[in-house]
């Protein structure tokens, strides 16, 4: 289970709800799509996660989501591209990946200060 910083937003596997809206989305197959696991979620309403091919494959691409439309409309990022594990009150984003020696990395990346 994942929320925005704010609480806006808490969603579970594909599941999302807006809790300030009162409503919800579901982001599992219903056989012209497919289905997105929300791994975080932004203030805001944008959310990444995970595209799952088909019922058998691993996941396999990631997505980025916006939940202030009905259906939570996807777009599939670029291969190879890490989405944030969570998103902080501050606007920062956090990234646990694993490197080439199977160890784990930690990165925290904050918003650019405007002048």
């Amino acid at each position: 289970m994942v929320s925005s910083p704010d609480g806006q937003y808490l969603a579970a596997g594909s599941v999302v709800f807006d809790l300030k809206n009162k409503r919800g989305i579901c982001l599992e197959s219903d056989g012209n799509g497919k289905t997105i696991a929300v791994a975080s979620i932004r203030n805001g309403g944008t959310a990444y996660g995970a595209v799952q091919e088909s019922e058998t494959a691993d996941v396999t691409a990631a997505a980025q989501l916006d939940l202030n439309t009905p259906t939570g409309e996807a777009k599939v990022l670029e291969t190879g591209t890490d989405v944030p594990l969570l998103h902080t009150a501050d606007g920062a984003a956090v990234f646990l990946t694993r490197n080439g020696d199977k160890g784990l990395t930690l990165a925290v990346r904050r918003p650019a200060a405007h002048s």
